[in-house]
């Protein structure tokens, strides 16, 4: 199924990419980002010694595979180090998502995934995934103008359901007391949360993040 196929003509406005495709488009492009996780541990590629943006580009390699032999949403794109433009001011760099899912009538009509790797036994990086990745969705400095984006956590040592566990405590402790919610949407993927924060800036008073734990036992 095409994105002309759920949305009709090309829009002459920028819409909402979520609220475009509707929850049954939305859960298409997760399930691509977890068929892409189980071909990529299949391939024994990530190893120990590599960083987020090594495994995120490896990611969306998959991810392009896995969407070339399903056909799912051919006119949904996959970018790597997706810039928001529109928060940028002046000369100041402009906020960079790890990848996203993008139309192809603008380039500022995305749904985000931010990355981080993520250890239950670690406190830093634990902090880092909600400070410098939830709270990014949050302030509007990534998808101000959309409703949903994807946060996905790099484990390699310890159990996904552990740092579901600091995650969910550090999170409670944000305005709103949001909370992480297992799902089994992506069945047989368990590692799967949702969350729902109440935004500083945007164009809804409510965000709705995808938490996917990715385990890369080495």
């Amino acid at each position: 199924m095409s994105l002309h196929d759920l949305i009709g003509p090309q829009p002459l406005q920028p819409i909402e990419l979520s609220r475009a495709l509707g929850p049954d488009g939305v859960k298409r492009l997760l399930e691509l980002i977890r068929d892409a996780y189980f071909d990529l541990v299949q391939s024994r590629k990530i190893n120990r010694s590599m960083d987020e943006n090594q495994i995120t580009e490896e990611l969306c390699i998959h991810i392009q595979k896995c969407q070339r032999l399903s056909g799912i949403l051919p006119s949904v794109y996959v970018i790597h180090e997706k810039q928001d433009r529109t928060q940028a001011k002046n000369t100041e760099k402009a906020p960079t998502v790890d990848f996203c899912f993008r139309g192809e009538w603008r380039d500022d009509v995305y749904f985000g995934a931010e990355c981080k790797i993520v250890e239950a036994d670690n406190k830093k990086l634990c902090e880092e995934f909600v400070s410098n990745g939830v709270m990014r969705y949050v302030a509007g400095k990534y998808g101000q103008a959309f409703q949903e984006g994807a946060m996905l956590g790099y484990i390699r040592s310890t159990e996904c359901e552990a740092v579901a566990a600091e995650l969910r405590t550090r999170m409670e402790q944000l305005d709103g007391s949001p909370s992480l919610h297992r799902s089994d949407l992506l069945l047989p993927f368990q590692d799967y949360h949702t969350s729902c924060h109440q935004r500083v800036v945007g164009i809804t008073p409510l965000f709705t993040i995808h938490h996917l734990l990715f385990l890369f036992a080495t």
